[in-house]
C-alpha cells in the first residue's frame, strides 16, 4: 500500500464505526463485521508499527495489546512462538509466507558458453578417451609397423594418429586404419563421436535460441545462508533483534553466518532501499500466501525489486491477537467464524491486494541476437589460438636462425684449411704458396 493510500485509508476507518466507509482496509472491514455481529462499539488507537518482542513487552502494536493499552490488535499478525508468548491469537484468517525481496538481477549469460552443454567430468572424460584412441593406435602400428623408424618419424606418426582422431570428432575427413585392430578402435569411435557431437550441437542450438535470463541467487533461506557465510549478500530490517525464519537443522549454520556479517538495521525506508539495490542486501518478511502464486514474484517493478517466496520454511498462520487471557476472546471467535466464509470477498476488493505477477523470466525464441554475452569464450579461445600460433612462428624463427648459423659456421670450418694457389713468377718457374689458418 502506497503512503497516499494508507493516509485515505485512515480518513476512511476514523469515520467508522458511526459513519459507513468505502474502503478503510480489508481487515479493518473483517473486525467491523465481528464487531456489528456482536453489537459491540469501539474506538481506534493508531499504532506506529506492528512491533516486535524486543524486550519484555514488546513494542509497537504487539507490546500495546500485551500491556492491555488497546483491546484488540486490528492489523492481522503471524503467530510465531515468540510472539505466543505476549498476546493469544483469535481464529486464523490466511496464511503467510516468509519472503525475501531484493533487487532485480541483470542479465544472466553463460559465462562458459562454449563448454557449458557437458560438466567438467565429461570433458575430462572426452580428452581421455581421445588420448586412450591415439595411444592405443600409436602402439599398434609401433608394434606392426614403426619398430624399424627412428624417434621422430615415431613422433611424427603419433601427431598424425592424433589430428586423425580429433579430425573424427569434428566430423572432417579421416584415414582409412591399415589393421583391422585400429579399424574395430576407430569403428566405435566413430560411433561415440557421432553420439557425441549431435548431442553436442542440439544442446548448443538451444542455448542460442534463448534471450539472455536473469538469474535469481537463492529460492529460500536454505540457499540465502552460503551467501551470507561469503558475504555476497547480507540481511537488512527496520528494527534489531529481527531475524528470518529458518530450518531448524541450519539454526547453527545461520547464527554463525551472522557473526561475521550481522543484519544491517535502518529505520529508514530509503536507506533500506538503498542497501538492497546497490550493496547486495534482502529484506525479509512475510507476505499473504494467496498473493504468492509464483516463485518468484516481480513485486516492485517500479523501484526494480522482485519477490522470492521462502518454500524453505513452513507457512505461519495469522490472524489478530488479544492480551493474554482476554475476555472478549471466545466472543470474538463465535463470530468471526460467520464471517470467515466473506473474508476472501472482502480482501479481493483491493487492487494492492492482488495475487504479483510472476518474475521467472521465461525465455522467448524470437529475433534472437548473439551478444558479445554469448560469444566472448569464442573469441577469447580464438585470440588464445592466435597467441599461440604467434609464439610458436617466434620459436620456429628462432631455431631457423639459430640453425642458420650452425650452417654458416659448418661452411666456415669447411673452408678451414683449403688449398689457394697464388701464381708468382720468378724466372720461368712458379711458386705456390699454401695458406693456412
Amino acid at each position: 500500500m502506497t503512503s497516499a493510500e494508507q493516509e485515505e485509508a485512515i480518513n476512511c476507518f476514523d469515520k467508522l464505526p458511526k459513519s459507513p466507509c468505502a474502503q478503510p482496509g480489508f481487515e479493518v472491514e473483517i473486525i467491523d463485521a465481528v464487531f456489528k455481529l456482536l453489537n459491540w462499539d469501539y474506538t481506534w488507537v493508531i499504532a506506529d508499527e506492528l512491533g516486535s518482542v524486543s524486550d519484555a513487552s514488546g513494542t509497537g502494536l504487539i507490546g500495546m495489546v500485551h500491556r492491555g493499552e488497546v483491546d484488540i490488535g486490528a492489523s492481522t499478525m503471524r503467530s510465531l512462538p515468540d510472539h505466543m508468548t505476549l498476546v493469544d491469537f483469535a481464529y486464523p484468517i490466511w496464511y503467510y509466507k516468509q519472503v525475501l525481496i531484493l533487487a532485480k538481477p541483470q542479465a544472466y549469460s553463460y559465462r562458459h558458453f562454449v563448454f557449458t552443454p557437458f560438466d567438467a567430468v565429461v570433458w575430462l572424460l572426452l580428452i581421455v578417451s581421445v588420448l586412450f584412441c591415439v595411444l592405443l593406435d600409436w602402439t599398434v602400428h609401433c608394434t606392426l609397423l614403426l619398430r624399424d623408424l627412428t624417434a621422430k618419424q615415431r613422433i611424427l606418426a603419433s601427431i598424425d594418429s592424433l589430428k586423425n582422431y580429433v579430425g573424427m570428432l569434428l566430423k572432417q575427413d579421416a584415414n582409412l586404419p591399415r589393421f583391422a585392430s585400429c579399424t574395430i578402435i576407430a569403428s566405435f569411435y566413430a560411433f561415440f563421436c557421432l553420439i557425441l557431437t549431435n548431442y553436442y550441437e542440439s544442446v548448443m542450438t538451444g542455448l542460442l535460441a534463448v534471450s539472455l535470463n536473469p538469474r535469481v541467487p537463492f529460492y529460500g533461506i536454505d540457499k540465502l545462508i552460503p551467501l551470507l557465510e561469503t558475504k555476497e549478500r547480507s540481511l537488512v530490517y527496520f528494527y534489531e533483534e529481527s531475524e528470518p525464519m529458518y530450518p531448524e537443522s541450519l539454526k547453527a549454520r545461520f547464527k554463525a553466518a551472522l557473526i561475521g556479517n550481522p543484519i544491517k538495521v535502518s529505520p529508514t525506508a530509503s536507506t533500506v532501499l538503498d542497501i538492497m539495490a546497490h550493496q547486495g542486501g534482502v529484506y525479509f518478511g512475510s507476505e499473504f500466501e494467496d498473493k504468492l502464486p509464483f516463485r518468484v514474484s516481480d513485486s516492485d517493478p517500479v523501484n526494480g525489486f522482485i519477490t522470492v517466496r521462502d518454500d524453505s520454511v513452513a507457512p505461519t498462520m495469522g490472524s489478530f491477537i488479544f492480551p493474554k487471557n482476554s475476555s472478549h476472546l471466545k466472543n470474538f471467535n463465535n463470530a468471526l467464524i460467520v464471517v470467515l466464509p466473506g473474508v476472501y470477498t472482502i480482501k479481493s476488493r483491493y487492487k494492492w491486494q492482488k495475487p504479483y505477477p510472476s518474475a521467472e523470466y521465461t525465455a522467448s525464441a524470437e529475433k534472437i541476437t548473439l551478444s558479445l554475452h554469448h560469444l566472448w569464450e569464442i573469441f577469447i579461445i580464438w585470440l588464445t589460438g592466435l597467441s599461440l600460433a604467434v609464439l610458436c612462428w617466434l620459436l620456429e624463427l628462432y631455431c631457423w636462425r639459430q640453425e642458420k648459423k650452425r650452417t654458416m659456421a659448418n661452411l666456415k670450418m669447411n673452408a678451414v684449411g683449403m688449398l689457394f694457389s697464388l701464381p708468382r713468377r720468378k724466372g720461368n718457374r712458379y711458386l705456390y704458396i699454401m695458406f693456412s689458418s
